[in-house]
């Protein structure tokens, strides 16, 4: 019987080292046309689209096994939000390519 996939496992190797990895709950569809929509509103600023992009990490990071500076564990954002101010731009960047997908991974 098939088994709907909706989390994916991703190495973040590239912004937290060896043996980092990220689950993410997949966004739907019907979640990818609102955060289109939403930011290119012309209502939308800068602050509109930190908001639509922390909000959605928030929500879509199921585990992790990220660390800040001092090598201590953080917890995933819906468990604490305030975990998402301490992020690099790297990592922010890193994470909104995850849950968007690669091209490649879209072409498909």
């Amino acid at each position: 019987m098939p088994q709907r996939k909706s989390t994916k496992r991703i190495s973040s190797e590239a912004v937290q080292g060896e043996g980092s990895y990220i689950v993410l709950k997949k966004l739907t569809v019907g979640m990818w046309k609102e955060l289109r929509t939403q930011a290119n509103s012309p209502d939308a600023d800068s602050t509109t689209h930190m908001n639509i992009d922390l909000g959605t990490i928030r929500d879509h990071v199921v585990e992790w096994n990220w660390v800040g500076d001092d090598g201590e564990p953080w917890p995933v954002p819906s468990q604490d939000e305030s975990v998402l101010e301490t992020l690099t731009i790297d990592e922010k960047s890193f994470l909104i390519g995850a849950l968007f997908g690669s091209e490649e991974e879209r072409k498909n």
